[in-house]
């Protein structure tokens, strides 16, 4: 069942079981909430679910997988190999990696904490080949003010729904450290985000 919503199509995707409640839902908000290794996981997906394996980027060795809840056709995420399965919490190194993954993808990378979207604590990004509507926002709106600050740009979207500023660059080294450097700044203060 699909509803058109201002800009974005909402999709209703019933399933035969039942939402399951998480175990973040009931407690304060704490987006390092701590990772249960007896739990599912994405480091226990059968070899059936993985698309690409062994990946190396910064340091770290990823995978690609299905998703078993796609929104569109493609979508899919990439994990952590199962030696480095984390909760659903970021490091720099992770961001290294993403934006190196970009570069090696036609992809869209999305990431979610725990509070703003994720329903497993565990370390996931979701991989999109459509265009979404948010960079679509961004390509196509002149009016955006960018501000250079050593050679990454910052603008705030203004007109697009919600909080939302974008972050871009050619360097992918400087990328990395700015958009880390947002991300640290939400986590120190246990800000949910996406």
């Amino acid at each position: 069942i699909q509803k058109k919503v201002g800009p974005f199509v909402a999709r209703l995707t019933p399933h035969k079981k039942k939402l399951r409640k998480t175990q973040w839902e009931d407690s304060k908000v704490n987006l390092d909430f701590p990772f249960n290794p007896e739990g599912f996981h994405f480091g226990k997906v059968s070899d059936k679910e993985i698309l690409v394996d062994n990946i190396e980027i910064a340091g770290k060795k990823w995978r690609v997988i299905i998703n078993a809840s796609p929104v569109e056709e493609y979508a899919s995420m990439i994990v952590p190999m199962p030696e480095y399965t984390a909760n659903q919490y970021l490091d720099a190194q992770d961001v290294e990696a993403l934006v190196a993954f970009l570069k090696m993808s036609k992809s869209s990378v999305f990431f979610n904490t725990l509070w703003a979207g994720a329903s497993v604590n565990s370390k996931h990004f979701q991989l999109y080949y459509s265009q979404p509507y948010g960079i679509r926002f961004i390509e196509e709106n002149e009016d955006l003010n960018w501000t250079n600050i050593g050679g990454v740009e910052i603008a705030d979207l203004v007109g697009y729904p919600g909080n939302i500023f974008a972050l871009r660059s050619e360097d992918k080294d400087k990328l990395a450290i700015a958009t880390w450097a947002a991300i640290k700044y939400m986590q120190n203060n246990n800000i949910p985000y996406n």
